[in-house]
Formats: C-alpha cells, structure tokens, sequence
C-alpha cells in the first residue's frame, strides 16, 4: 500500500518515479477489477492504461482527490461501464445521428 497524501504530492510536482511507483502498485489490481467487468484483458489493459494517462494529464488537480486509490477504481469502472455501453449500443446499431426535420 502506498501512502495517499505523499503520492498525491509527489505526482502533482510532476515526479514521475512516484507515479511509476503508484503504478506498479495498483496496476495488477485494478486489471483485475476491470477484467471482472470486460471478460477482455485487452480492452481492459487499455482502459486501467487510459486512466492512468489521465491522471498523469490532470496531476495538477490530483491533490484535491480524498483516496488516490478509491478514484483509480472508480475511474476503472466508469471507463468499463462506458465500454460496454458503447459496445452494447455499438451491436444493436443505436450510433448517434443527427436527424433534421
């Protein structure tokens, strides 16, 4: 386990070897999580990829989160849910267009 308050300090200044480290820590983790939703290691290597590239993006505001390691989870799961919403709508030919009248 990774000590929250420092991680967010250190991340935020833009070090980037805690930001390694808080990946090797959580990754495994969280592809787990994901794979619990997706069934897809690819699709969800991509999506715990995705967050973590988003993190890093924003680090700035990263100090501001109460539990690094609760919103990497919540990350993870609103990146699963959009994929199989958008797969579901994806099958079922529910693409969005813009119908004029």
């Amino acid at each position: 386990m990774f000590n929250n308050e420092t991680y967010k300090t250190e991340i935020a200044q833009g070090n980037q070897k805690f930001f390694r480290k808080m990946m090797d820590i959580t990754a495994d983790e969280l592809l787990h999580f994901a794979m619990g939703f997706l069934r897809n290691k690819e699709i969800a290597e991509e999506i715990v990829s995705d967050v973590f590239v988003k993190i890093w993006s924003n680090r700035s505001d990263i100090e501001s989160i109460l539990n690094l390691k609760s919103y990497l989870f919540i990350c993870v799961k609103n990146g699963c849910l959009s994929h199989l919403r958008k797969a579901k709508n994806d099958k079922l030919g529910l693409t969005r267009k813009v119908r004029w009248i």
